[in-house]
C-alpha cells in the first residue's frame, strides 16, 4: 500500500506522523514523506521574492521533511523524503494521483470555529479534490492503550472500499474496533401522507407498514455490520461490537464517535462530486471536521463511473 504523508511540521502534522508510529503496520505500506514549498525558483511571471527568504523557506521544508524521515526510519518504517515547490494543495493532489497513492496523510490545522467550518483550506482541498483515500488527523490521545476505531459501514462500495483502506493500513495488534451500520427509523421510511380526518384504519396501516419497513432496516444494518466486522476478525483485528443504529447518518456516526471516544472514525465516500464539494454537508466532510482523525475511503474509479459506487458512509 502506498502512503503519501504531507506535513509542514505544524502541530497537526505532528499528530498525523503520531497516528502513522501507533497505527500503521511497518510491513505493508510504503511511505513518501512530502514537503511542499510555496515559493518556485523565479522565473517568468513568478512574484519577486527576495532570494534570501527563498532559500531559507526551502531550507525549512527539506528540515520538516528530514526530519519526519528520520523519525519514522527509527520507527523502523521503509520510508522516503521527497520536497517539492508550489502551491501547496495543488501539488499534494498532483503528487497524489500521478504517482497513484492509495492513501493521503494530512493534518487538519484548524484552531478557530471558521477554520473549523472550513476543515482548513489544505485538508479540505485534497478530501475533495483526489481519487484516493484520505486520512485527515486533528489530534492523537497519547495512552498506552490500542487505539479505538469506529468503523461505519452500509455495504456499499465506498463503505467496503474505506474499510479495505483501514485494513491495509493498519497493524492489527493497536486497534480495537467498532462497526456501525446505520438503520433507517420509522420516521425515515416514508414521507408524512396526509389522510381524511378520522380515517383510523388507513392511519393504523401506514403505521405498521412504517414499523415493519423501520425493522427490515434495522436487520439489514445489523447483517451489514456482522458481515464487516467477520472481515476485520478475519485478519486478525480485535471488534470490540457490531452496532446497529437509526437515525440520520452523519450525526448517529458523530454522536457515537464523541459518546465513546473514539480515536479515528472510518467512513466512505463517492468523493469528487462538486455540489458535495461546494455545500460541505456530505458525511465524509461531517465526520472529517469533527472527530480527531477520520479516515474516507474512495471505491476503484470504475464503481464511480458505472454509478455503483454512488451511496456514501
Amino acid at each position: 500500500m502506498r502512503v503519501l504523508f504531507a506535513t509542514d511540521g505544524s502541530e497537526s502534522s505532528n499528530a498525523a506522523l503520531a497516528m502513522l508510529e501507533v497505527v500503521a503496520d511497518r510491513e505493508a505500506i510504503d511511505l513518501t514523506v512530502l514537503s511542499v514549498s510555496p515559493f518556485k525558483a523565479q522565473g517568468a511571471g513568478q512574484p519577486l521574492v527576495p532570494p534570501q527568504m527563498l532559500s531559507d523557506v526551502r531550507d525549512r521544508h527539506y528540515t520538516v521533511a528530514n526530519e519526519a524521515t528520520r523519525r519514522l526510519e527509527d520507527a523502523k518504517f521503509q520510508v522516503t523524503a521527497r520536497v517539492d515547490e508550489g502551491n501547496t494543495k495543488k501539488r499534494i493532489v498532483e503528487i497524489a494521483e500521478s504517482d497513484d497513492f492509495d492513501l493521503v496523510l494530512v493534518g487538519a490545522g484548524e484552531h478557530s470555529w471558521f477554520d473549523k467550518l472550513l476543515l482548513g483550506s489544505t485538508s479540505r482541498y485534497v478530501l475533495h479534490r483526489t481519487s484516493a483515500s484520505v486520512l485527515v488527523v486533528h489530534e492523537l490521545r497519547r495512552r498506552a492503550e490500542p487505539v479505538r476505531v469506529l468503523v461505519a459501514s452500509d455495504g456499499s462500495p465506498a463503505a467496503e472500499a474505506a474499510a479495505e483502506r483501514l485494513r491495509q493500513f493498519a497493524d492489527p495488534s493497536q486497534c480495537v474496533v467498532t462497526v456501525l451500520s446505520v438503520a433507517q427509523t420509522a420516521a425515515e421510511v416514508l414521507p408524512p401522507i396526509s389522510r381524511p380526518e378520522g380515517d383510523l384504519e388507513g392511519a393504523s396501516q401506514v403505521q405498521n407498514y412504517l414499523a415493519e419497513e423501520a425493522l427490515r432496516s434495522e436487520e439489514a444494518a445489523r447483517s451489514v455490520a456482522q458481515a464487516e466486522a467477520a472481515r476485520f476478525r478475519a485478519e486478525g483485528f480485535r471488534v470490540e461490537e457490531e452496532l446497529a443504529v437509526g437515525g440520520p447518518t452523519s450525526r448517529v456516526i458523530l454522536d457515537e464517535a464523541h459518546r465513546e471516544g473514539y480515536d479515528l472514525v472510518v467512513v466512505g465516500s463517492s468523493g469528487l462530486n462538486p455540489v458535495e464539494e461546494a455545500v460541505l454537508g456530505s458525511t465524509g466532510d461531517a465526520v472529517a471536521r469533527n472527530t480527531r482523525a477520520a479516515l474516507v475511503g474512495r471505491p476503484a474509479p470504475s464503481q464511480v463511473e458505472d454509478g455503483s459506487g454512488a451511496s456514501e458512509l
